[in-house]
């Protein structure tokens, strides 16, 4: 899911002082002269079409295996989650892509926050967004700079962020998840072409999962088809293998 933070662009700057026309759907339609954070509320609806009607993802934001293309322009339907005392808005996407992006191994794994961030530009409208994030993100290390090892992450399963910079995981993800859940009642989200994604959809945060001590994974956090929060494994270095 994608998460925007909008307001009034004037000469290239968010001008929290300035009013618009703007169309906003809520319980009814309608056009007046507003301050967008004096009108919206926790959960209403905006309608709002990203510039970018296609964009190639390359393999070297997934490290999978061929590029995958979406179409930004598709989901241009919005929930309000959060209303800043700067009288910014921060939106969710009401819906997910009729593309379920893929990533791949470790490096796949160490690129997973830069790739969703890189996507989540995509969705851009330069008329209205003034920041745009994967969901999920909270400052975590975009691409993580060493290898993944046993010896660095050790016991450790990812239960807060004290080695996230090490890409040991992090749980910076529950921030977003609590706004979404607050203002929404739910983390359940529909592709924009119908149907609830098999595989959920990604948050832009891992997860290291310390099995045994010659079995570990690391994985991205994703939301499942009935809300709850799992990971989805990336990464396997095994003793039995090895």
């Amino acid at each position: 899911m994608l998460i925007f933070i909008i307001g009034i662009i004037k000469n290239g700057k968010y001008d929290r002082n300035s009013v618009i026309n703007k169309d906003i759907n809520c319980t009814v339609e309608f056009k007046a002269l507003i301050i967008l954070a004096e009108v919206l509320k926790l959960g209403d609806y905006v309608e709002m079409t990203p510039t970018s009607t296609s964009y190639t993802i390359p393999t070297t934001l997934t490290a999978y295996s061929s590029s995958q293309t979406i179409k930004p322009s598709e989901l241009s339907l919005w929930r309000v989650i959060n209303i800043k005392e700067d009288e910014t808005i921060e939106m969710v996407s009401e819906y997910v892509s009729s593309t379920d992006v893929n990533f791949y191994g470790a490096a796949g794994y160490k690129k997973l926050v830069e790739g969703l961030n890189t996507i989540a530009a995509q969705y851009a409208n330069s008329k209205y967004t003034v920041a745009t994030r994967h969901m999920g993100y909270d400052g975590q290390t975009p691409i993580i700079p060493t290898s993944l090892s046993k010896s660095t992450c050790g016991t450790h399963n990812t239960k807060d962020n004290s080695k996230e910079t090490s890409g040991c995981g992090d749980i910076s993800y529950e921030i977003d998840a609590n706004l979404v859940q607050s203002a929404l009642g739910t983390l359940v989200v529909n592709r924009v072409t119908g149907g609830t994604p098999k595989n959920g959809y990604w948050l832009a945060a891992r997860r290291y999962n310390y099995s045994n001590s010659a079995l570990y994974q690391w994985n991205g956090w994703r939301v499942m088809s009935d809300g709850s929060v799992n990971s989805y494994k990336l990464y396997t270095y095994s003793d039995w293998l090895a």
